[in-house]
């Protein structure tokens, strides 16, 4: 399956380089080609990846872009803040 979905934060060749390497590296995605230009990138998966986890894929790569739906942002900071909660409480 392919999904599209918008990515904002790139800002040259090497951005494009490090989001289709951290996003590929995840065992479900077989191909990633991100648009600099159009600040897209195309996924093809063998079984759907939730975007939670694209985010933190990118967020524990160092990179701190956002990736969203078309018509849904994630939100960093909540996530963030949710997930420090979380393991505050363990």
């Amino acid at each position: 399956m392919k999904h599209s979905y918008k990515i904002s934060g790139m800002t040259c060749t090497g951005c494009k380089t490090n989001v289709e390497s951290a996003l590929g590296n995840l065992k479900e995605i077989t191909k990633v080609v991100a648009n600099l230009k159009e600040q897209t990138v195309d996924i093809e998966m063998t079984s759907h990846v939730p975007l939670e986890k694209l985010q933190e894929t990118l967020l524990k790569a160092g990179l701190h872009y956002t990736i969203q739906i078309t018509g849904y942002k994630f939100n960093t900071f909540r996530y963030l803040k949710s997930r420090s909660e979380n393991l505050t409480n363990q």
